[in-house]
């Protein structure tokens, strides 16, 4: 009899607990709704880090750096798709520029790879081209460097992504200011 009793007493509390725990994540789930729902997002970077990448198809990959801002991103051409996406960035460039320019320093790993190096994107690299392909960045005014090294039909010079890796900060700053005294 006790040994039902002690039973029933742990099972039970088991059950009430885990009943407990699904009543707390679904009221942390609409807490955070309501939070983000008040929240102006398309000027802040609401995430730790980007969403993950998602295949569209084979060359083809849609990248999300923060709310707002995706691209897609074509595997064949090392470069950012000149489609809709870039389009309502483009429109919505004022609200974003100075976000984009803040996630130049953003390390999140993309797992695309691109010429000339074959090395691995980081979401500020992402940003930092976005940038550029909407308003086309002085690259020596910027970075202090000129690059005039290119490899296989690639759009980017070598040794660059290299050095936006080193230099993030410096970059990022450089860019917001650029961004600033040029509308």
């Amino acid at each position: 009899m006790k040994e039902s009793v002690l039973l029933f007493f742990l099972v039970f509390g088991f059950a009430c607990s885990r009943e407990k725990k699904n009543v707390k994540s679904e009221e942390n789930n609409s807490f955070n709704d309501k939070i983000y729902s008040k929240v102006d997002t398309s000027k802040i970077n609401i995430f730790n880090k980007p969403i993950p990448n998602m295949k569209v198809n084979d060359s083809i990959i849609l990248i999300s750096i923060f709310r707002g801002v995706e691209i897609h991103w074509n595997k064949r051409t090392n470069s950012i798709e000149e489609d809709s996406l870039l389009k309502k960035i483009t429109q919505q460039f004022q609200d974003y520029k100075i976000a984009l320019a803040d996630e130049i320093e953003n390390t999140f790993k993309t797992k695309i790879y691109v010429c000339p190096d074959g090395e691995e994107l980081m979401a500020g690299d992402i940003a930092y081209l976005i940038i550029d392909k909407i308003v086309q960045i002085p690259v020596l005014k910027i970075m202090g460097v000129q690059f005039d090294l290119y490899q296989n039909e690639c759009p980017y010079p070598v040794s660059f992504f290299g050095f936006l890796k080193k230099q993030r900060a410096f970059v990022s700053k450089n860019v917001k200011d650029y961004l600033k005294s040029h509308g």
